[in-house]
């Protein structure tokens, strides 16, 4: 009895099925159209925590389909085998975002054309998918919504609020609403004008002081931390000037343009100054003068009216002499 004898299951004669120059190329373009997909991974990522194995797994999982392929294509009793032997194989990893579950049929699905021969069709069809996926998913053609949990003291506080958040919001909506004793509750689904929450820490700023005052606390706390005068000072300042720059800004531009509407003049007077960036359509209609009023209210929101105050004006220290305090009557 021979070596040979011993595996009459064609073992041997198989081994020489896939030439060495095929299991090269075939490898090879694998590993290329594999980088490929991580390449385009990375670019187009929108989840929350990037993980670099994952674009490692998409890499390998092109070349493991291509060896595989390459293994059934060469014996149609080996490719039943292998049917029956990945039916009983169970992923239970969880997929947390929907387009990840597209890549890696991607992966797959290059694996299995290149271990086929259609090298044209991998290579192109890669390419295509690569540049879909590069054009649509970092296509911003929406925007993100924030969820605003909002919490009052009485009503008047909630009105404050409100148009806090309608002068400083490109939308605003109530979700929910719940009311208890001394305490309102209010859900928003709240649409951001340019991408930035700094008027959030304003906004707590004001109802947190608020809070305070209606309850006759000394100090405003929050988290358990307490926030510092300053930063309330500085928050009441950007309200109070917000507030009196629009109405500045509006009844201006209301005697610029006496023949428009009064509504359209009041959108396109906060759209400057608070930098929404929306209109109602008479911009052409205005004036020279309306126009540079609307380019300094512009100019005026995007650089903060505290920041250029105090870049005009400058920054002072306090004297050395402290004044006794007092309190003054305010209702």
């Amino acid at each position: 009895m021979t070596f040979n004898d011993i595996f009459k299951s064609s073992f041997l004669e198989n081994v020489s099925t896939v030439s060495l120059l095929d299991m090269a190329v075939a490898l090879a373009l694998a590993f290329g159209l594999g980088l490929f997909i991580f390449l385009v991974y990375k670019k187009t990522f929108t989840g929350v925590m990037y993980a670099s194995s994952f674009g490692v797994t998409l890499v390998a999982l092109t070349m493991i389909t291509t060896v595989v392929i390459l293994a059934v294509t060469s014996n149609v009793v080996l490719s039943l085998g292998m049917v029956g032997a990945l039916s009983i194989v169970r992923f239970r990893t969880a997929i947390k975002e929907p387009l990840d579950i597209a890549f890696l049929f991607w992966a797959i699905a290059e694996g299995i054309v290149l271990a086929a021969g259609m090298i044209p069709l991998a290579v192109v069809g890669s390419v295509v998918i690569g540049v879909i996926l590069l054009v649509f998913v970092n296509r911003k053609s929406f925007e993100t919504p924030y969820i605003l949990v909002l919490q009052c003291v009485d009503q008047s506080a909630e009105l404050q609020a409100g148009t806090f958040l309608e002068n400083n919001t490109k939308r605003c909506a109530v979700k929910s609403k719940t009311v208890q004793r001394d305490l309102i509750e209010l859900n928003l689904e709240v649409r951001l004008r340019d991408g930035g929450t700094d008027f959030i820490n304003t906004l707590a700023a004001m109802i947190l002081n608020l809070k305070a005052v209606v309850l006759g606390r000394d100090r405003v706390t929050a988290f358990r931390r307490t926030i510092s005068v300053p930063s309330l000072r500085r928050a009441h300042a950007v309200i109070g000037l917000s507030v009196l720059a629009y109405i500045f800004y509006a009844m201006l531009i209301m005697w610029l343009e006496p023949d428009l509407g009064t509504r359209a003049l009041l959108y396109e007077a906060a759209s400057a100054l608070f930098t929404v960036g929306s209109s109602l359509g008479i911009t052409p209609m205005l004036g020279t003068s309306s126009k540079i009023l609307l380019c300094t209210a512009m100019f005026l929101g995007r650089v903060g009216i505290i920041s250029l105050l105090i870049g005009i004006v400058g920054t002072h220290t306090d004297p050395p002499a402290r004044y006794p305090s007092d309190n003054i009557i305010i209702n």
